[in-house]
């Protein structure tokens, strides 16, 4: 997950300055993006007495994708 959260920055830093904001330089975040959300709709189909658990995974993963999205915000910003 940190790979992807640090290839996701990477990919926009690298990016022609002209054209930092474009589906093709924000893939690795999507690609982070739709594994939180896979993570938490498999989470909250799960029914075994595990929800803490889940709730716990799920916010982390959220954090990451959140901080991930902020530092993308700071390089764009640079």
């Amino acid at each position: 997950m940190g790979e992807s959260s640090g290839s996701a920055v990477e990919q926009i830093r690298a990016a022609d300055s002209d054209t930092a904001v474009s589906p093709a330089s924000v893939t690795e975040y999507k690609t982070l993006q739709e594994f939180v959300t896979t993570v938490k709709q498999s989470c909250s189909d799960m029914k075994d007495g595990l929800e803490q658990q889940n709730l716990l995974l799920v916010t982390f993963l959220e954090r990451i994708r959140d901080g991930t999205w902020t530092d993308m915000k700071g390089v764009l910003s640079a």
